[in-house]
């Protein structure tokens, strides 16, 4: 089955890393643990067509041995540009979080890497449910 893809007149403007917030601990036997809490902020210009959206992870929170700590904010603008057969509204909702999970990912290891610790590795993450859970939080 072929299927044509679509440009959906969706442009990346910029990827930016907004905070960075990383405390390591002397811990003799550190539980490497990761629990994680992350949350999404969508900003809209007035006329709908600019978004600026945000991804915060908080990770280490809940863990009482942790070897680290960290926070990390990174944020991305998109521009529909032209007709789009992908409204923006749609685009913020699922696809816009997917495309800054592996910036995110990325500070996270190289930021533990350079610790005395093993890096951090974010597992593949169901955006789908980050976003169910950020919207119940929201409520």
């Amino acid at each position: 089955m072929n299927k044509t893809l679509k440009d959906p007149k969706i442009k990346i403007g910029s990827i930016l890393l907004e905070k960075l917030f990383f405390e390591a601990f002397d811990v003799e036997k550190p539980d490497m643990t990761i629990d994680s809490k992350f949350s999404i902020d969508r900003i809209f210009s007035n006329n709908q067509k600019e978004l600026k959206i945000r991804l915060t992870a908080k990770l280490m929170e809940k863990n009482p041995n942790p070897p680290v700590k960290i926070e990390v904010v990174i944020s991305a603008t998109f521009t529909a540009e032209g007709k789009d057969n992908f409204p923006l509204q749609d685009f913020a909702k699922i696809n816009a979080p997917a495309i800054l999970f592996p910036f995110l990912r990325e500070v996270i290891a190289d930021i533990t890497m350079r610790s005395k610790y093993p890096p951090l590795l974010l597992n593949p993450a169901n955006v789908y449910k980050i976003v169910d859970e950020d919207q119940l939080l929201e409520s």
